[in-house]
């Protein structure tokens, strides 16, 4: 269902779209809850792009900003550095920016790069791909 949402929003149908994430919207932030329950973070990390980007374009802001908090809040604070954490933690950091934040925003982005320039990535995978949209998040704050 989230990839047929996610075409259509981004294809030639984004009204189909948006109609089918409003009906799943309920669905969708179940099965994330359940997800991150079961530490499935990586799993449901897409379903909250995807409805962070509905959100985004059905003009509900806050709504998106407290998904984002809430995604974030789903991520260990000390833990070991993987792909969904460090996209939980840019995400948060452009909701922070987008709310007038920036210096917050900033702060945890340039955490984030000397985290993965030092520690790396959790079972010693490479962190030059995080790096980089790292700094892309950096250069857009």
């Amino acid at each position: 269902m989230r990839r047929a949402a996610d075409n259509a929003l981004r294809g030639q149908q984004p009204a189909a779209g948006m109609a089918l994430m409003a009906r799943e919207e309920a669905n969708l932030r179940a099965a994330m809850s359940c997800a991150f329950a079961r530490g499935e973070r990586q799993t449901r990390l897409a379903d909250c792009r995807h409805t962070d980007d509905y959100l985004q374009m059905a003009g509900r802001l806050r709504e998106r900003d407290a998904l984002t908090a809430w995604v974030r809040e789903q991520m260990p604070a000390g833990g070991k550095l993987d792909v969904a954490a460090c996209a939980a933690i840019r995400d948060h950091a452009w909701t922070l920016f987008t709310q007038g934040h920036a210096d917050e925003a900033i702060d945890q982005v340039q955490n984030l790069i000397a985290r993965l320039e030092s520690e790396g990535l959790a079972e010693g995978d490479d962190p030059t791909f995080q790096i980089a949209a790292t700094y892309y998040t950096l250069g857009n704050s």
